[in-house]
């Protein structure tokens, strides 16, 4: 899922994910100038699901 799809499912903004995901909060991969974020995880990681 790339940044603006989860932004949009947990009610964040974009840069505000893609932050996290650069430090590290969200698990997410770089694929070019993407992050990728496997939802399922992210969702656990931030206490969501």
């Amino acid at each position: 899922m790339s940044t603006g799809e989860f932004a949009a499912l947990v009610g964040y903004g974009r840069t505000y994910i893609s932050r996290m995901c650069a430090k590290g909060t969200i698990p997410a991969t770089k694929v070019g100038k993407e992050w990728r974020i496997p939802t399922r995880r992210a969702l656990q990681q931030l206490g969501i699901e």
